[in-house]
């Protein structure tokens, strides 16, 4: 991807300013890359190469590679979220010189509660400031009964590809609460995930055999215990990318070249087969061997042909196919 123009001339002058522009395209997932130049409006950057006995192939300038933009994914789960709003409330008052500690007691504050403070100060000059807002939770009344378990808002449903990650979480309340997270698949019996006891799970399916799992939480404490609704766990098949490339892209009449194909996916090594298309027709059908396939492609006439690669598809992987590649053929 990078390159250097810092001694292409216009007029015997390092000013031709040209630059990379690379231009994504997600549906065929790869990248357009070219050379511009907003100086002399122009594209064609090898014309200003004035050095001598430089190796340069114009075709440097202009190309497309493969990226994986669809496969990637991103998730983010949280046990709560909290919004703390500045109020005029004033729980106390002091008066310190520069630098010392103010302090203050807040008196009337009830058990298991959450609370958040800010400090504000003033001098005699009209300077003013805030502190940050800090947050902390009070302790069990020890003399009384915990509040029992409850859930707030249950466990949902969670569809998430092979590989990715499905959090399922839940809002409860009730005091000095224990947490444990229950499965049930084909086999219809619940059983403990073995050290999932916080208010949310995460699970990240390495193929489709959890599809279908469900899964509830179980509240307890010295008052009782409660366990959640059901909520399933729906897995479909992962992106699956195609990375093809031509041994030898440009050919004479008579001669051969062969395609050579990597499937990868999130999730166990891609399985299955590879269709190999010229000019849109099926020209050869192979099975991956670890997740890899070459391909000698028959004789073909002269001129331009596309060549792609379309992976067909597993248990686990959806189907996909490369971007086209261009095969010259010369006399």
């Amino acid at each position: 991807m990078l390159a250097n123009y810092q001694a292409y001339e216009v007029g015997k002058e390092r000013r031709a300013g040209h630059l990379r522009l690379l231009q994504f395209d997600i549906d065929a997932s790869e990248v357009s890359v070219n050379t511009y130049s907003p100086a002399l409006g122009d594209h064609n950057a090898n014309e200003y190469d004035t050095s001598r006995n430089r190796d340069y192939l114009p075709a440097a300038d202009e190309f497309r590679v493969p990226v994986d933009l669809a496969s990637r994914s991103t998730s983010f789960g949280t046990d709560a979220v909290g919004l703390a709003i500045r109020t005029d409330r004033v729980i106390g008052v002091d008066r310190v010189a520069s630098g010392g500690q103010a302090t203050t007691t807040w008196s009337g504050l009830e058990p298991d509660g959450h609370y958040a403070w800010y400090a504000r100060s003033a001098d005699d000059f009209g300077g003013r400031s805030e502190s940050a807002v800090f947050n902390f939770t009070t302790g069990a009344d020890e003399g009384a009964e915990p509040q029992p378990p409850a859930f707030i808002a249950q466990p949902s449903d969670r569809t998430v590809r092979v590989g990715e990650t499905a959090t399922f979480t839940a809002r409860v309340s009730g005091g000095e609460l224990a947490y444990q997270w229950r499965s049930r698949n084909d086999t219809r019996r619940w059983g403990d995930v073995a050290g999932e006891v916080r208010r949310s799970l995460s699970v990240t399916p390495r193929n489709r055999r959890y599809s279908g799992t469900a899964y509830r939480l179980v509240l307890s404490n010295a008052a009782g215990s409660v366990a959640s609704e059901v909520a399933l766990l729906t897995v479909t098949k992962a992106r699956s990318r195609v990375e093809a490339t031509l041994n030898k892209p440009r050919i004479r009449a008579g001669e051969r070249t062969r395609v050579i194909v990597r499937v990868t996916a999130p999730g166990p090594q891609p399985t299955g087969q590879v269709r190999v298309r010229v000019n849109r027709r099926s020209v050869a059908v192979r099975r991956l061997d670890d997740g890899r396939v070459s391909v000698q492609l028959a004789r073909v006439r002269r001129g331009e042909h596309t060549v792609r690669a379309v992976y067909l598809g597993s248990t686990n992987a959806a189907r996909s196919s490369s971007p086209p590649m261009t095969l010259r053929v010369t006399r």
